[in-house]
């Protein structure tokens, strides 16, 4: 869940092996259950409210501040796995070895208990396992959180998604990118148990004749209907998937922010060299780009999150 408030490494970081150790247990992926997204939305006054456990453990690391309700959980290990992670997202999606570091830091609160997380995300989390919110006015990010509930294997299992949501609006100086592109990043970081799901609810969809067009997908402002959301969330990480493996990937924020000042069909000449949405559409679904999909989700390589875990210790 991504709210926006406001307003609508070195070079051994190239490498996950050198991080995967710090996330050896916490699968950082989102639930299928909690879509849309996993909180995205607009607002949450309840976003800073009380303690929800007597218990709290905190850690800070490079952008991160983390905040652990449950005793399961390291703080610390979470906020060096999380910078990690966001050293390596720069690295792939802008190709940058050592991104500045976030003032203000990005906080991230580990809930004990469903109740301490409906407190602080508001009405929508009833499902879901995470929520991010920033406050951006005025083209710069004043706050970020993101909230997150450990699943019934004590994995904090929407970590990399709504990670993903936050660097993204800062590789876009924070300005909100398209829902479609936006989603789609973020579900290309779950795993890959997620992204079959996805997969599968596509053609569920695509056999319902429930899918959209490249144009009514990439123009949408807000959720689509419940019947079409399983559409919506598998051609976004399908179309995000294709444009990124046309070329580097930093393309991809290239043209997210082309589109952001000149329109999807000049960014898409410009960036990809494609004659807008229509010769798009076309490439997208022809049968040669269906096929170069993996098995039955839509990997872009190196992508951190799609394969790691970080492990929670016994206990409460």
């Amino acid at each position: 869940m991504c709210i926006a408030g406001g307003v609508p490494i070195p070079e051994p970081s190239r490498s996950p092996s050198m991080w995967m150790p710090l996330l050896a247990a916490l699968c950082l992926t989102t639930p299928v259950d909690s879509c849309p997204c996993d909180g995205c939305g607009v607002g949450r006054p309840a976003l800073l409210g009380g303690t929800p456990s007597p218990f709290v453990f905190e850690s800070s690391a490079g952008s991160f501040k983390v905040r652990s309700y449950s005793r399961r959980l390291s703080a610390d290990v979470v906020a060096r796995a999380a910078e990690a992670q966001r050293s390596h997202f720069y690295w792939h999606w802008r190709e940058e070895n050592e991104p500045a570091v976030w003032n203000p830091r990005c906080e991230i609160v580990i809930h004990a208990s469903r109740g301490s997380y409906l407190a602080a995300v508001g009405r929508g989390g009833e499902t879901s396992h995470g929520s991010s919110w920033l406050d951006v006015r005025d083209r710069k990010c004043h706050g970020r959180r993101i909230d997150l509930l450990p699943d019934a294997q004590g994995r904090l299992s929407a970590l990399s998604h709504e990670l993903t949501h936050v660097v993204v609006c800062d590789m876009l100086d924070g300005r909100i990118p398209p829902r479609w592109l936006d989603e789609g990043i973020a579900l290309l970081a779950d795993s890959e148990e997620k992204q079959r799901l996805h997969a599968r609810d596509l053609a569920d969809a695509q056999s319902r004749r429930l899918t959209f067009r490249a144009v009514e997908l990439m123009n949408l402002d807000s959720y689509p209907s419940a019947s079409r959301v399983p559409a919506f969330y598998g051609q976004s990480a399908s179309l995000t998937s294709f444009l990124a493996r046309q070329g580097k990937p930093s393309l991809l924020l290239e043209f997210a922010e082309s589109s952001l000042e000149v329109g999807y069909d000049q960014a898409l000449r410009d960036i990809y060299r494609i004659d807008g949405i229509a010769a798009l559409e076309r490439a997208w679904t022809a049968p040669r780009a269906l096929a170069q999909k993996d098995a039955q989700e839509y990997p872009a390589a190196g992508i951190p999150g799609r394969k790691l875990q970080l492990a929670s210790a016994g206990g409460d």
